[in-house]
C-alpha cells in the first residue's frame, strides 16, 4: 500500500476521540509514525505547521494589541512568537539529528 503524508493540521481539527488517542500514539513515537490505513506521518513536519501556526496567531495578537493598545495582547502575541522559535527549532534538530533537544 502506498504511503502519504497526512498534514498535522487535519489531526488537530478532528475531535474524533479515536483520532486524539492516535495523536497522542503519533507524539510518544520518534519521527515517522504508521498511522491507519498504512498513511506515514513526518512528525517534524508537524512541529513545523505548528511553528507555523504560533507565527500566524502571533502577527494577530500583536497587530490586535497595538490597535487597542493592550499591553496583555502584546505580551502574549511575544509569547506565541517564542513558542514558534522552539517548534521550528524541533522540527530542525528532530529531521537532522533524528530526536528532540531535551533543553531548549
Amino acid at each position: 500500500m502506498k504511503t502519504e503524508n497526512i498534514p498535522y493540521s487535519y489531526l488537530t481539527r478532528t475531535n474524533s476521540f479515536v483520532d486524539k488517542c492516535l495523536l497522542a500514539l503519533i507524539l510518544s513515537h520518534r519521527e515517522k509514525v504508521l498511522w491507519v490505513g498504512g498513511m506515514e506521518i513526518d512528525r517534524a513536519s508537524m512541529y513545523f505547521e505548528d511553528a507555523r501556526r504560533f507565527h500566524e496567531e502571533s502577527l494577530k495578537e500583536f497587530d490586535e494589541g497595538v490597535r487597542e493598545n493592550n499591553p496583555y495582547k502584546i505580551r502574549d502575541s511575544a509569547e506565541k512568537a517564542w513558542n514558534a522559535v522552539v517548534e521550528a527549532t524541533n522540527s530542525l534538530i528532530l529531521k537532522l539529528a533524528g530526536k528532540l533537544p531535551s533543553s531548549h
